[in-house]
């Protein structure tokens, strides 16, 4: 059995930077020669790496139906959360325990740093300290309508619920017209149901996260590129992966100016015209980072260094940046061999799972997504799971928006329908379960 359990700890990570590297290599070429319009000559190539392009879906549902949809999944995916932790009470005849401990269930982990930055803003003693590796635009929201309230946490929920909805309004707008509106309905049911749906519903970033990057990505497909930039921005102040949204921006640039860019006759005009749209364009696409530089500012002034967050998140949390083999590596290692008893169940048997599911699923629609998102998810994906010592990976990749289209687009076949289905499903039960029953998954 240990010969077995080795050789799989052996072979996994291998399997992932597999996956990887084939997501890549299909990913970058697609990205760069449809966005610059060129069509390699081989057969073989424009195979591999060209799906035939889904026009713009023109007749928009109505916003009335998109929200019912929406409010629908939302209601239902929050009333099953709450009653699996009831049901898991109720197993052990405490039900009233359930009741009793609402406030510490739905305030577990980062959720109290949250809402301490929105009380005290950032500090610079004591265990708050180590606060600041926290971005800052989801707590200053939350301080802001807690003027409104009177109740900091009441802002929060009520907040991160509203931003939910919003997401789930964003996701059908965008995927509707991308990928047409049946694909929109399964997408949304699929998000609301999402394993770590609950951190969507609590004083945590991920649904402002989520708004913001979709918001973004949605109007640069619709070349409304001023607002696509300005939310971009926006969310790499909520979190560091939001610098990702200049990806697709800049791809949907590079889209725009392609028919004008053909229609000069002039060979060495049009080599030139192309170079400077692309120089304009990849300078815009640097305004996403004004957030993290917004961040950054926040460090300077509380800290007197602008980096402090990268100091707390070494010493404090031991993250520094790694490698998808370092991660693999030790992900599954400590599966088998837990550094600590509950992270086994908590972190270590879904971040597994999650990891190559998530691949799994970005090599089968690597060709069948728009460049521009799957560019995003292969360079989301090489960002969040790099770090040393990662315990969120599971919650970090069901906030990468075109894994919900990914996993629509799965179940159009019917047997892949069942397989996807009772994957997630199960997946969603194990996930929900540790939360809101077990307390250890972060």
């Amino acid at each position: 059995m240990n010969a077995l359990i080795n050789s799989i700890i052996a072979v996994y990570p291998i399997i992932i930077v597999g996956l990887f590297v084939f997501c890549l290599l299909i990913a970058l070429p697609r990205y760069f020669l449809t966005g610059f319009g060129m069509r390699p000559e081989k057969p073989f190539l424009r195979t591999l790496l060209y799906r035939r392009s889904l026009a713009p879906y023109k007749n928009e549902t109505s916003i009335a139906n998109i929200l019912k949809t929406v409010i629908i999944a939302f209601i239902l995916s929050r009333a099953l959360i709450w009653l699996i932790g009831l049901l898991g009470y109720a197993l052990n005849d405490n039900i009233s325990g359930y009741l009793n401990r609402q406030s510490f269930i739905w305030k577990q982990w980062d959720a109290p740093h949250y809402l301490g930055i929105a009380e005290n803003g950032y500090v610079t003693e004591g265990d708050a300290r180590y606060h600041i590796v926290f971005y800052p635009l989801y707590p200053f929201l939350v301080r802001l309508f807690s003027y409104v309230t009177g109740n900091t946490a009441f802002s929060a929920y009520f907040l991160s619920n509203l931003f939910l909805i919003l997401s789930g309004f964003m996701l059908f707008r965008f995927v509707e017209y991308t990928y047409g509106v049946s694909t929109a309905k399964w997408t949304v049911w699929i998000f609301m149901f999402s394993p770590c749906g609950m951190f969507f519903s609590i004083p945590y970033t991920e649904s402002l996260f989520f708004l913001l990057t979709i918001s973004s990505v949605y109007f640069a497909r619709k070349h409304e590129f001023t607002i696509a930039l300005i939310l971009g921005a926006l969310s790499s102040f909520t979190r560091m992966p939001g610098v990702i949204c200049a990806v697709p921006i800049f791809y949907e640039m590079l889209r725009s100016r392609r028919r004008s860019i053909r229609s000069i006759a002039d060979k060495q005009e049009k080599i030139l015209t192309g170079i400077r749209c692309t120089a304009v364009s990849f300078a815009k696409c640097l305004f996403v980072l004004a957030g993290l530089i917004g961040y950054l500012a926040v460090n300077q002034i509380i800290t007197g260094d602008p980096f402090t967050f990268l100091v707390h998140q070494k010493e404090h949390w031991h993250q520094t940046m790694g490698s998808i083999y370092n991660t693999a590596s030790y992900t599954i290692k400590y599966l088998f061999y837990p550094n600590v008893d509950w992270y086994q169940y908590g972190i270590w048997i879904p971040q597994t799972a999650c990891l190559l599911l998530t691949l799994i699923l970005m090599a089968f629609n690597a060709r069948k997504l728009r460049p521009g998102d799957i560019a995003y998810s292969v360079v989301y994906f090489f960002v969040v799971i790099s770090p040393t010592m990662l315990l969120s990976g599971s919650r970090y990749l069901l906030t990468m928006y075109p894994i919900f289209p990914m996993l629509a687009n799965a179940m159009r076949n019917k047997y892949a329908r069942i397989i996807t289905f009772i994957l997630y499903l199960a997946f969603y039960l194990y996930a929900v379960w540790m939360y809101t029953v077990e307390h250890i998954f972060l």
